[in-house]
């Protein structure tokens, strides 16, 4: 039985040079429709772009709980692959879980230029350390969300997503991947730019400063937002985050 995609969160290609390439790498229980605005700027600077969507994502959460972290990274990692193989150059734009793997996949490939929006190096759900013993009793936790990890009403109301309940045994696999960037961290030497907002009710506060103050890179940038949640691609401060990131990877 083939599963049908929502709305909106089909993954993205399109080859506009084979100079540069932008590969966007959504978060846990995201999907591609959160860069739409980004891939508009791609758009309008002659970019190429990638943006995937992961096994088990932008469809239902009973096929998410089907797959894996693995399958979620390798998606990511042969993207980047895919990409690299007709541009040559290929920047990663990723956001939250999307950012960890951004990490590791340019610790490997030596990307000139990453972009972590969102990153988290710990998550404040204290009920997410619990997932081994709730997947004994429940693979699906439900839990209503109203924001979405967007504050803007509208589109907040428009997001394309599972608002309704977090796979447990998929979150812990969410968990594995963040600990495991961190112990990555310390590799991490690309020219970075790391966006958080003062609002983002995922991770905490200091995320961003504790991902720059752990990498090696010479040349990095820290932005902090105002006005946004988790998803700041989508609120409020969208419009100021896609000209600071087309800026920075223009450079």
């Amino acid at each position: 039985m083939i599963t049908k995609i929502l709305p909106g969160a089909r993954s993205v290609l399109k080859y506009n040079n084979k100079m540069f390439g932008v590969l966007f790498l959504h978060g846990f229980m995201g999907n591609p429709s959160e860069f739409k605005y980004m891939i508009e700027r791609c758009e309008e600077e002659k970019f190429s772009y990638f943006a995937p969507r992961y096994p088990g994502h932008g469809t239902t959460i009973e096929d998410m709980i089907t797959t894996s972290g693995n399958d979620w990274y390798m998606c990511a990692r042969e993207a980047y692959i895919e990409m690299s193989s007709h541009c040559s150059k290929v920047y990663i734009v990723g956001h939250s879980m999307g950012a960890c793997f951004s990490v590791n996949i340019a610790n490997e490939f030596n990307t000139e230029k990453v972009v972590l929006i969102s990153m988290p190096h710990e998550l404040k759900d204290f009920r997410l350390n619990f997932t081994g013993a709730i997947s004994k009793f429940s693979k699906i936790l439900q839990i209503e969300s109203s924001s979405n990890g967007i504050n803007e009403p509208e589109e907040s109301k428009k997001h394309v997503g599972y608002h309704s309940g977090i796979p447990v045994s998929q979150s812990g696999d969410l968990l594995k991947i963040i600990k495991n960037t961190e112990k990555n961290l310390h590799k991490f030497h690309s020219e970075v730019l790391i966006c958080q907002s003062e609002g983002d009710t995922t991770i905490p506060a200091n995320s961003s400063e504790y991902i720059f103050s752990n990498i090696i890179s010479i040349r990095k940038q820290k932005l902090n937002f105002q006005k946004s949640n988790h998803v700041i691609m989508l609120d409020y401060d969208r419009h100021e985050l896609a000209e600071r990131i087309f800026s920075f990877l223009k450079e």
